[in-house]
């Protein structure tokens, strides 16, 4: 005979399971605490980094913030990227934070670095926080058709990847989305074109 909770057990169980796409919100004053306990320089270096890779990320996320805020957010991010250059999400947050203070060219620069760590680029999840915020860049320096070609790139990896509830990368599309133009018919076609064209031999 199977085991009957009493209801207030399930409840208490129910109030356990994780909500998918929830954003974890960090506090913007202040760097992270509650991380576990550095035994070894190395320890104590990776973990700062992550401490400042948060507190950056929950500033630079956010097209609201102050001037002042975002100069802050690079700093951390700048800080986080010297103690480990070879992490994809510490230079996406470089990269985003380079962005938000209109340091475009650097921005391009640094957001293809954190694609080209990502395994499979083409068709990793989490390529898709890039290259939304390198077609923004595009679009600034006036690279209008590459920015429309990646953000199409990046509805392609929301569908493939099931990322219509993640509320933070749909609110950068609705960002990306007010700043740069949708693809018209006619250059849809010139692509298609062209594409045939290069493959012909």
């Amino acid at each position: 005979m199977g085991r009957i909770f009493p209801g207030w057990i399930l409840v208490a169980l129910t109030g356990c399971i994780p909500e998918d796409n929830v954003d974890n919100v960090v506090d913007p004053e202040v760097i992270p605490k509650g991380r576990p306990a550095a035994q070894s320089p190395r320890d104590k270096q990776r973990l700062s980094a992550v401490n400042l890779n948060e507190s950056s990320w929950n500033i630079v996320r956010s097209p609201k913030a102050s001037p002042e805020r975002y100069r802050q957010a690079l700093d951390w991010a700048r800080q986080a990227c010297e103690m480990n250059r070879r992490n994809a999400n510490l230079l996406n947050t470089l990269g985003v934070a380079q962005y938000r203070i209109g340091d475009y060219q650097a921005a391009e620069k640094t957001l293809q670095q954190a694609m080209a760590l990502r395994p499979d680029s083409d068709a990793n999840k989490d390529s898709a926080w890039d290259r939304v915020f390198l077609a923004m860049t595009w679009q600034q320096l006036g690279k209008i058709q590459q920015a429309q070609r990646v953000l199409e790139q990046v509805r392609d990896l929301i569908s493939l990847h099931q990322l219509e509830r993640n509320r933070e990368l749909q609110g950068f599309m609705r960002e990306a989305q007010r700043l740069i133009p949708l693809r018209s018919q006619r250059n849809l076609n010139s692509d298609e074109t062209s594409q045939t064209s290069s493959g012909q031999k």
